[in-house]
């Protein structure tokens, strides 16, 4: 079992699904992770995409999120899931998507309020870090709220060419944290780097 790091949930235990198929973030890293992001805006609508154990999601519904979308393709990841949102008494605040992240963005199970806090942990070897970020530079931009915050756990081996100022549409990578193996990559939008790919100017 693991626990909730802080929030108004700090120090209560999550179940965790059995087997190697879930790897829920360490609670040092996601302590980190909440540090770095700094105070949620009340009431976001967060993004848990590969959730696994949700752990992520309800740290971020532990401190302050309104609303969270946990999607995972794995049954007995969203059975376990369903499970603590209840024990926590987060039924209400939350939905959980049994469906594959490629599936679940090409899909209408998406729309929603404008996500303030997108996180998610692909599959290491899936490639689905690529893909995701093509979709958010792409159709899934109107899914963001302007000052929406996107973080993506990975592997060291996995990064890639990935780092600070990588742009992929309007994301902009802005923060990359490693932890061990663990690498954390925060990217925002930005209005800016919307028109730069294309070559047009900005507006004024």
């Amino acid at each position: 079992m693991i626990r909730i790091v802080a929030g108004e949930l700090g120090g209560r235990r999550l179940r965790t699904p059995s087997g190697l198929h879930t790897r829920p973030t360490t609670e040092r890293v996601r302590e980190a992770l909440f540090n770095i992001l700094g105070e949620l805006r009340p009431g976001c609508v967060v993004w848990d995409l590969c959730a696994g154990s949700g752990a992520l999601g309800m740290e971020a519904l532990s401190r302050g999120a309104g609303q969270a979308v946990f999607v995972d393709s794995d049954a007995t990841a969203c059975r376990v899931l369903r499970q603590n949102l209840a024990s926590l008494g987060l039924a209400t605040r939350a939905q959980v998507v049994e469906l594959s992240l490629q599936r679940f963005l090409h899909s209408r199970a998406h729309k929603s309020e404008p996500v303030g806090l997108l996180l998610c942990d692909p599959p290491y070897a899936a490639g689905e870090l690529p893909k995701l970020l093509a979709w958010l530079s792409s159709d899934g931009a109107a899914c963001l709220a302007p000052d929406c915050r996107v973080v993506i756990e990975t592997d060291v081996r996995n990064r890639g060419d990935l780092g600070l100022g990588t742009r992929y549409g309007a994301l902009v990578c802005e923060d990359v944290r490693r932890y061990g193996d663990t690498v954390l990559l925060f990217w925002t939008v930005s209005a800016l780097a919307a028109y730069e790919p294309s070559g047009l100017k900005p507006p004024a």
